[in-house]
């Protein structure tokens, strides 16, 4: 997760105004203070889960070394995904989907996320 107080390099990242707000407190704590002072860190691991929660939350996508493909095509682990998801839809209704991905109902059809999904 990247520290809201970092910078950003020309043409990237969010504009101040649209940042998480994680309060003075979550920064000194998690981050270490703010980064461009040079007291604190500009990247930390998500930990916890719930500070991707922030709206304005950025963060830095690094690929994983082994072959994802090998990973993701294992027998095991496709099971588990499948078991996973199918679990989860049992427990999402298509208007618990569209608030959690922030959409409007009167503009995506809560219809359109009904039926049966693969």
């Amino acid at each position: 997760i990247k520290n809201p107080k970092a910078s950003n390099p020309p043409q990237a990242g969010l504009r101040h105004d649209k940042k998480a707000d994680y309060g003075e407190e979550v920064v000194e704590e998690k981050f270490g203070g703010d980064a461009e002072a040079g007291t604190g860190r500009r990247f930390i691991a998500p930990n916890p889960a719930s500070m991707l929660d922030f709206e304005g939350t950025e963060m830095l996508l690094i690929p994983e070394k082994h072959d994802v493909e090998e990973i993701l095509t294992d027998e095991k682990t496709e099971q588990a995904i499948e078991k996973e998801a199918t679990e989860e839809a049992h427990h999402l209704s298509p208007k618990d989907v569209l608030k959690e991905l922030r959409l409007n109902e009167k503009t995506f059809p809560v219809t359109a996320l009904e039926g049966d999904w693969l």
